[in-house]
């Protein structure tokens, strides 16, 4: 029993009860959890509550206590347990008190009425995988801690196939939910927020073909029905089970989340295209994928639809184990070909010189005794961006305690920036020149004016 753990929490109004009621609550409840595992056996019972030690051994006064003390002695009797109660200090009860305070942050649950109305549409639903004893909406149910009439802990360990599954997952197993849904056999409910920035807010669309949010293919489905995921099945170890249920997910996470929902999105498109003239989507022959190309071609004004398909169809070949038929020559010189026809003339931005920056300071600034900070500003920053070669980005982060002011010279620390990709910090020096448009001068001027303090 040294690695069984039993776990609830209590409800508002039990939370409020005295702390000898919820002990010996506790070891009603942990009785009723294992009460398999512990009949016919000699059961030690340790305390840190003296009270429980006395209550389970000698009953109580108060009828609450005492309710509890029966019901007790009540298991006991029916599965043969001889339980002896013996209290310790706190101290040597660290394990147990450390897990009595833990607390469940993902446990909710939707209300009976909704239930019911699901269950009807599209019940009957066998067992609640995500439960407790207080909030399981079947007789059957397995939950996260041994507690009483469960059948499971960690539903991830079992076979899912076979049942109508009543899913109400914590907020993070969604995904784990989902890859463990594919399973040959498993069918059931799955309960989720409508929440968008979630990390199953890009998976969920996708994934089921009749989901109000989607009404397209779901590309991500058919990548993990295919390949070397269409032999998967159920593996009767529970280790080797449970790798298996993560292993899309981890598979997945091979590529940023924006990454996916982008390659999720066309790959969903190719299977539309090909579903309509009864093709493979996975192994795809390059004849039909070098017309599909041909036909986003059609719709795309710049080279990007074509590459965005291509890259696609070659990311979810790759995650089914398939070969890519984007390596195929005929793919390869119809993208190339399409690219080149809608590639447009590249048009090169002028480059901001010194005689410009004269210019614009001598129409906005050859009189420092204007006032107007805004215009001052601006051309400072001008000034200070092309002295430093700094992007706009770092320009704008500069506070006053970032910059030094020397006879010959000024430092400016730059705190971040897209090439320090470890964030140590780098000073720019500018040096004061004998020019008006120095930046060194204009900066002075700019923090006079703005009366910004050293």
């Amino acid at each position: 029993m040294s690695d069984d753990i039993a776990h609830g929490q209590w409800n508002q109004v039990d939370a409020r009860r005295s702390s000898a009621w919820r002990e010996l609550k506790a070891v009603e409840m942990v009785m009723a959890s294992f009460v398999k595992k512990l009949g016919n056996h000699v059961v030690k019972w340790f305390t840190d509550n003296q009270s429980v030690a006395a209550i389970a051994t000698k009953g109580s006064m108060k009828t609450d206590l005492q309710e509890i003390a029966l019901n007790i002695f009540r298991i006991c009797v029916q599965d043969n347990i001889s339980l002896e109660v013996e209290w310790v200090p706190r101290s040597d009860n660290e394990r147990a008190d450390y897990i009595s305070r833990i607390i469940d942050a993902d446990d909710w649950a939707i209300s009976d009425y909704i239930f019911e109305k699901l269950d009807t549409r599209w019940g009957p639903h066998t067992i609640d995988r995500f439960a407790s004893f207080y909030n399981a909406k079947l007789p059957r149910f397995d939950s996260r801690f041994w507690n009483p009439g469960c059948e499971n802990i960690d539903a991830f360990t079992v076979d899912w196939s076979n049942e109508n599954n009543w899913l109400v997952p914590p907020i993070h197993l969604i995904p784990r939910v989902l890859f463990h849904m594919m399973r040959p056999g498993a069918a059931g409910t799955l309960i989720c927020p409508q929440w968008y920035s979630a990390p199953f807010g890009d998976i969920v669309p996708r994934w089921t073909d009749s989901y109000s949010w989607s009404g397209g293919y779901t590309g991500i489905t058919v990548i993990f029905q295919s390949g070397i995921w269409s032999d998967a099945g159920y593996e009767e170890h529970d280790e080797r089970n449970k790798l298996a249920s993560e292993l899309p997910g981890v598979t997945l996470n091979s590529r940023a989340d924006s990454t996916i929902k982008q390659y999720g999105g066309a790959f969903c498109n190719w299977c539309t295209w090909a579903d309509r003239f009864g093709k493979s989507k996975i192994p795809a022959d390059p004849y039909y994928v070098s017309l599909y190309l041909i036909h986003v071609s059609h719709s795309a004004n710049t080279p990007a639809p074509i590459l965005k398909a291509t890259a696609a169809i070659s990311w979810a070949h790759k995650l089914a184990g398939s070969s890519d038929p984007c390596l195929s020559p005929i793919v390869k010189n119809a993208a190339e070909g399409l690219k080149r026809k809608l590639a447009s003339p590249t048009v090169k931005k002028e480059p901001i010189t010194a005689e410009i920056l004269v210019k614009v300071y001598d129409h906005y600034c050859a009189d420092l005794s204007i006032k107007n900070l805004l215009t001052i500003r601006t051309v400072t920053m001008c000034l200070i961006a092309y002295a430093g070669f700094l992007r706009f980005d770092e320009l704008s982060e500069i506070k006053r305690e970032d910059i030094t002011f020397e006879l010959s010279h000024m430092s400016i620390l730059i705190p971040s920036s897209k090439t320090d990709i470890y964030r140590q910090g780098n000073s720019v020096i500018i040096a004061r020149l004998t020019s008006t448009v120095c930046p060194v001068r204009m900066l002075q001027k700019y923090l006079e004016l703005a009366q910004v303090q050293d």
